[in-house]
């Protein structure tokens, strides 16, 4: 269906990326979010705009990339100049910062409309919330960054809550995409045989996971009973 790579992009992007190479592997993070992302827009039409925004954001990991190995290329004296000046520098990650705060919301905003459409209730209250977080982290940020009396005194306090923020919303939304990928799949993802592995670890999980999705599909399959139930009771009753 598309969740699981949405998944696989964002670990590549916001985990695998944390090193030296960290613009190479976003580039190659947000691409293979965007595609996903297309994907899933042919089951609800506002993973587009996740998909837009994931490949502008490629765009941007792009020129980084390239900024990197021209400052690498001229630092070792390769390069008689640096195309990418100190302004580029300056201005790119206020750029980039804007353009992840944007995909969040608009990835939380398709899994919110996809969840509730599927009935899948606990995903959209949990969209709900890292929204809420997500928001905070960014608020709290671009706080630090204004002309402000206290803004020394703001930096040394509230840096380890900044970051442990950080590590809350990414580990949020994680656990989103992997709930989404467990509870919300295509009729015909349901139906298609699966090979066994080779792995006895892997079946295992497996059937943990299509234990999970079979009784999370019993239960809204009950609570859609249950509410035409209800429906019909409320009906019968007005006449």
């Amino acid at each position: 269906m598309g969740f699981g790579l949405l998944l696989i992009g964002y670990l590549i992007t916001y985990i695998v990326a944390l090193n030296t190479y960290g613009a190479a592997f976003r580039l190659l993070g947000y691409i293979v979010i965007a595609y996903a992302a297309f994907k899933l827009s042919e089951y609800e039409r506002k993973f587009r705009l996740t998909a837009y925004v994931s490949a502008a954001l490629a765009l941007l990991s792009a020129i980084s990339t390239a900024q990197f190995i021209c400052e690498h290329l001229y630092d070792n004296m390769i390069l008689s100049s640096n195309p990418f000046g100190g302004a580029f520098a300056t201005v790119m990650p206020y750029i980039d910062a804007i353009g992840v705060f944007a995909l969040q919301l608009v990835l939380l905003l398709a899994i919110k409309k996809i969840a509730r459409d599927t009935e899948v209730h606990n995903i959209e209250l949990n969209a709900g919330r890292n929204i809420f977080f997500v928001s905070l982290y960014f608020i709290l940020s671009v706080v630090g960054y204004l002309p402000l009396p206290f803004k020394e005194s703001y930096a040394r306090y509230m840096g380890l809550p900044l970051v442990i923020l950080y590590i809350a919303w990414i580990a949020f939304q994680i656990g989103i995409l992997f709930s989404c990928y467990a509870r919300i799949c295509d009729e015909s993802d349901v139906e298609m045989e699966r090979k066994p592995s080779r792995f006895a670890f892997v079946n295992k999980f497996r059937a943990e996971l299509d234990a999970k999705q079979e009784k999370a599909r019993r239960e809204s399959e009950e609570y859609k009973r249950a509410k035409q139930e209800k429906r019909r009771e409320k009906k019968n009753r007005g006449k």
